[in-house]
């Protein structure tokens, strides 16, 4: 478990030390520029903070008011054996990236991007959770998760949207925890067409083809493209 926690941390830390890198090799001196800064906004502010919704209220340095929208990023960084699973860091990385370029309006990845900090009054923060790969342990951590309260703590911090998981075993048990909790889910990998029923799954989405399209896919291009006829 110690482990599994330090490598999460890394990434965590690798992502925002990157990011900071990008900030001043760019020159920015605005500190909302800064990886980060959202999250020390909150920490500092949270006696002001309105909840509204499922966003954090609050104004800035600059007397801004923003919504703080907390995305909680479940991914299996391990198997159920512990080995490490490289493409969820991929996955994730690449979401925490997009945050930032998305809070300091930054195009160069996506150009619709590009100055999207000053029409937007939303920024993201985030946390990694790793479920093991276990259906279980992924229902857990999201439980604890929409079981957050109201507190005079700072660091209790409710969510605003889950991303992930990628397995399909794991979504079909969190997406209609998530749904009923009114929290949107979206994953990139799950691809189960049991995920389809809106009537438990309402606040999910994803951003792959479902199993049962996939499957119809393939036949048409075997009948449409190769000229089967027949099994």
């Amino acid at each position: 478990m110690h482990s599994k926690v330090v490598t999460t941390g890394c990434l965590i830390a690798a992502a925002v030390i990157l990011a900071n890198e990008m900030t001043n090799v760019l020159g920015i001196e605005d500190p909302r520029d800064e990886a980060g800064y959202y999250d020390k906004l909150r920490r500092e502010k949270w006696q002001t903070i309105r909840r509204v919704g499922n966003v954090d209220v609050v104004e800035d340095d600059s007397g801004r008011t923003l919504g703080l929208c907390h995305l909680v990023n479940l991914n299996a960084f391990t198997d159920s054996e512990g080995a490490i699973r490289p493409v969820e860091y991929d996955h994730s990385a690449s979401a925490l990236l997009a945050m930032h370029h998305f809070n300091t309006g930054d195009g160069s990845i996506v150009p619709a991007f590009d100055g999207i900090n000053q029409r937007c009054d939303v920024r993201f923060t985030t946390e990694v959770i790793d479920t093991g790969s276990s259906e279980f342990t992924s229902l857990r951590r999201l439980a604890d998760v929409v079981a957050r309260k109201d507190s005079k703590e700072a660091a209790v911090i409710r969510p605003c949207a889950i991303l992930g998981n990628s397995l399909s075993a794991s979504s079909i048990l969190t997406a209609p925890l998530s749904s009923v909790q009114g929290l949107p889910q979206l994953s990139w990998f799950s691809s189960s067409s049991d995920l389809n029923d809106r009537r438990v799954n309402s606040h999910f989405a994803r951003v792959i083809l479902s199993t049962d399209v996939v499957s119809q896919l393939g036949v048409r291009y075997l009948v449409d493209v190769v000229g089967y006829t027949h099994c």
